[in-house]
């Protein structure tokens, strides 16, 4: 079963291929790839290491619990930030680039 992000990531891959087999690839393509990279990896980070958190912090508020680990849940979930947001932000870096290098 794969979600509209997948068939999206999939549609923008095709594409990026089509473009790089007709040799208009080019540096533009080449950073957008990267950017592209960047987003999944991102991805499955969130997926591996804080969504299992997120469930069991939310769980435990709906049932009106507390955690005996929440604090190193917590800074668990924290140091994966230092992991994913360097990854967004280096990922719309290279988008505004790759748009400005589109638009001149």
């Amino acid at each position: 079963m794969s979600s509209d992000g997948d068939r999206i990531l999939d549609a923008e891959g095709a594409e990026l291929a089509h473009h790089h087999d007709q040799g208009s690839f080019g540096m533009a393509g080449g950073v957008y790839f990267a950017s592209l990279l960047m987003l999944i990896l991102f991805v499955v980070i969130y997926a591996r290491l804080s969504k299992p958190i997120n469930r069991l912090q939310t769980k435990a508020a709906k049932n009106g619990e507390s955690l005996d680990n929440g604090r190193e849940l917590q800074a668990s979930w924290d140091r994966s930030l230092i992991i994913r947001v360097p990854l967004l932000v280096v990922s719309l870096l290279a988008q505004c680039l790759v748009l400005l290098v589109a638009s001149a």
